[in-house]
């Protein structure tokens, strides 16, 4: 719904569960649709909201994995189950043991500069497909680390 933001009752790191009421528009009381922990808000009382604006954002941290794109000429030598190292930069390349959780069914385009046409004044680029591939991760220290941050994996033949 559309309408002035009169409560806010969630901050960051807060813990809450489905169906939770944190704040209210309008006097309409606004639940939430998840159980976990408030990892971003983007909102304040008194603010003017639109319907369909992102409030917050919840996480459940205890289910965390790293999710890898895996270039579709790669993407065959990747089984479930298999080993893989996890480093994390912002963690001073800490390395943690993980193994392939799931093969993604659906592809997303990046583009790559590495091929170029032998004209001198043109060049192309050749579109790569790279499939996500879900790493579960042993001993991953949430407390340490931000979602969305970079990992280098490394999947053990």
């Amino acid at each position: 719904q559309t309408g002035k933001l009169s409560d806010w009752n969630i901050k960051e790191g807060d813990q809450v569960k489905q169906g939770d009421i944190v704040g209210k528009i309008t006097n309409q009381s606004l639940a939430t649709k998840t159980t976990g922990t408030v990892v971003k808000t983007s909102v304040y009382p008194k603010q003017n909201v639109i319907q369909g604006q992102t409030l917050a954002q919840i996480a459940n941290l205890s289910a965390s994995y790293v999710l890898a794109y895996i270039d579709e000429d790669q993407i065959d030598k990747v089984k479930q189950g298999q080993d893989v190292k996890v480093t994390i930069e912002s963690l001073s390349n800490e390395t943690y043991d993980g193994k392939v959780e799931e093969i993604g069914s659906g592809t997303g385009a990046f583009f790559s500069s590495s091929t170029t046409t032998s004209a001198s004044t043109s060049s192309s680029e050749k579109e790569v497909q790279r499939i996500p591939v879900k790493i579960s991760v042993e001993n991953l220290p949430i407390s340490r680390i931000t979602i969305g941050v970079h990992a280098e994996v490394k999947i053990e033949k």
